[in-house]
């Protein structure tokens, strides 16, 4: 928090040592406190302090500004509320953190039709997901990922998340065909997230999906 950038990890020791770290960062950070320890230990030095900055290996780029981190705003619906839950799981795995920068909004707008969405870039760095119901966008947050990141929800257990910099350049927009979508593959018809995440809806699914 101290510093101008994010941070991985900030490492304190004195009187009384600290690590302060990400969840994927926390054993390296124990391995950078364990090294640097030993070796300040040989200049006698008893207080000092290290961090390490984030690095964002993608980005995401809407418009022509490019941006790091994200903040989500959605509507108070137990589906929009999955939604951004979703929306802030997957763009964290993808490198982009939460915080001012790009700006998304997910809604519901009866006219898109029902199980439909609309994914819209703004100049401004807003990007809109707007469903035709609560499945509409929760469905919407998962093509996002799909169209512009490259992520791909091959198998319950299987997940591929891209490479390279998020590119929100177009509009996309899909509203089912059927009704009812389903499938006669047992390995992912018993996985209730992953029938979600690609759009099958023929067996029981929770009220928040």
């Amino acid at each position: 928090a101290e510093a101008a950038d994010p941070l991985d990890c900030l490492i304190r020791a004195g009187e009384v040592n600290s690590i302060a770290a990400t969840d994927e960062s926390i054993m390296d950070a124990v391995s950078l406190f364990a090294d640097e320890y030993l070796r300040q230990r040989t200049t006698g030095r008893e207080d000092w302090e290290m961090q390490r900055v984030h690095e964002f290996p993608r980005k995401l780029l809407i418009g022509s500004t490019a941006y790091t981190t994200a903040q989500i705003t959605a509507g108070s619906s137990e589906p929009e509320k999955y939604a951004a839950s979703e929306l802030r799981k997957y763009l964290s795995q993808v490198g982009i953190w939460e915080g001012d920068g790009a700006a998304f909004d997910l809604s519901i707008d009866r006219a898109v039709g029902t199980d439909g969405y609309v994914i819209t870039p703004g100049e401004d760095g807003t990007v809109t997901i707007c469903g035709g119901n609560g499945r509409g966008v929760i469905y919407g947050v998962y093509a996002f990922f799909e169209q512009y990141a490259g992520v791909r929800y091959f198998m319950p257990g299987l997940e591929t998340l891209g490479e390279g910099d998020i590119v929100v350049d177009r509009e996309y927009a899909l509203t089912p065909i059927f009704e009812m979508r389903q499938s006669d593959w047992q390995c992912g018809n018993g996985d209730v997230d992953w029938c979600v995440r690609n759009g099958i809806n023929q067996r029981d699914i929770p009220r928040k999906q």
